[in-house]
């Protein structure tokens, strides 16, 4: 049983994570995903049980609460057609923590293999979609690559077999966590020894590199904040657990400047200037705008899910915003954005799930490695709306899973 059960896990992981890159395809990853594990479920049907609140459980309530508290809202939205279609795409996140709170007894997953082919999935799809953005016609100098890459997923560019990719950011989000994969199994999956140990650190520095250079080619600043924010705290944990503290504030200082450099020679930096924020990034007055209807409306509860657009997008209509924006209808924030729609109770549920994510772990590798992953989504959800696309809830889902996981195994270490 226990053996059934991890592998339609796993695999259902792996399957998701290579097929990622194409964006199509979510939806179809996610419902592989979650049929996967819901199947390891229905197969123990007569012996399942309900895991009640607990320490180790309260994420997967609060998950819930939230979504709860946003279903509520329906109730004084204005659109109630468009809350619907916006229910009907974010309710799948429910699925999830439902399942996951079904006992199966005496069941462990091993979340060491899960995260393994959570990293060789986004390996293996991070090279399969640089093959994929190459263009037919090789002639083209670097900077016509990066453009290819970046608009590829959109279908403006064609590449070598048409297809649409996966969004940049979202992209960069996921080899930000495999290298965080990567660092935290180190210890379970490489070292055999000294030999072992030292190939460890040549493939990890490699993949580095190679993650690297692809989140830089496809000018995804965020992305760029993110994978140098992740390095940090990677070399914070090991050179702290090795009592190099003088070496640990210099080397963070090298990553700072390193990380300073790149970002600032990315190509969509050119045109930046702090005084002209307006003018170098539409985010910023999408932000000001954001503000602005919240405060003209309910901050407490919102204006209700599926409404936050038409909101939005009566704000933005005003002659002080025509100047800087394109075609947008959200703030490409989810705390302005959530705030808005389903008000500040809403998004202290959300904070709330955060924050007790991290917490319940026995052994410290857990909890660094949760806290580097809590690092990477409060980053992301800053700049993008990851509650309107499949690929960040599919993204969702897998922390929401690894961590109950490792509950679960600290819970069973303790007894």
């Amino acid at each position: 049983m226990r053996s059934f059960s991890l592998t339609l896990s796993t695999l259902s992981l792996f399957v998701a994570a290579f097929f990622m890159p194409f964006s199509e395809a979510c939806k179809v990853t996610f419902i592989i995903f979650v049929a996967a594990f819901a199947l390891t479920r229905l197969v123990h049907l007569p012996r399942l049980t309900w895991r009640k609140p607990s320490r180790a459980t309260l994420p997967l309530y609060l998950i819930i609460a939230f979504f709860l508290w946003v279903t509520i809202t329906m109730f004084w939205t204005g659109n109630t057609d468009e809350g619907f279609h916006v229910l009907s795409k974010r309710l799948t996140i429910l699925v999830v923590p439902l399942l996951a709170l079904l006992r199966v007894p005496g069941e462990r997953y091993d979340y060491n293999k899960v995260l393994f082919t959570l990293f060789l999935g986004v390996l293996v799809m991070s090279v399969l979609r640089f093959f994929i953005s190459i263009p037919t016609n090789l002639d083209q100098d670097f900077e016509q690559l990066r453009l290819q890459w970046v608009w590829t997923y959109r279908g403006d560019f064609p590449n070598r077999w048409n297809m649409q990719l996966i969004h940049p950011t979202i992209m960069g989000v996921l080899q930000c966590y495999a290298i965080a994969a990567l660092a935290y199994l180190k210890r379970p999956l490489f070292i055999k020894g000294k030999k072992s140990t030292a190939l460890y650190y040549i493939f990890f520095a490699a993949v580095y590199a190679l993650f690297l250079f692809l989140i830089y080619a496809s000018l995804a600043r965020m992305a760029l904040i993110i994978f140098f924010a992740v390095s940090a705290i990677v070399v914070i944990v090991y050179l702290w657990n090795r009592h190099h503290r003088k070496i640990m504030f210099a080397a963070i200082a090298l990553i700072t400047i390193a990380g300073a450099a790149v970002l600032l020679n990315n190509p969509r930096m050119e045109n930046f200037e702090w005084k002209k924020m307006q003018e170098f990034d539409p985010r910023y007055e999408q932000w000001r705008c954001g503000f602005m209807a919240i405060s003209e409306n309910n901050p407490i509860i919102g204006v209700g899910v599926g409404d936050g657009t038409d909101t939005f997008n009566a704000v933005h209509a005003r002659p002080t915003f025509a100047k800087y924006f394109f075609d947008v209808e959200s703030a490409h924030c989810i705390w302005i954005d959530g705030t808005l729609e389903f008000g500040i109770i809403g998004c202290l549920l959300l904070l709330a799930f955060f924050i007790t994510n991290c917490l319940h772990f026995k052994r410290r590798e857990q909890q660094i490695f949760m806290l580097t992953f809590t690092a990477i989504w409060i980053l992301y959800t800053l700049t993008e709306p990851f509650l309107s696309r499949f690929a960040p809830i599919y993204i969702f889902c897998l922390t929401l899973l690894i961590s109950f996981w490792m509950k679960e195994d600290s819970d069973t270490d303790k007894k």
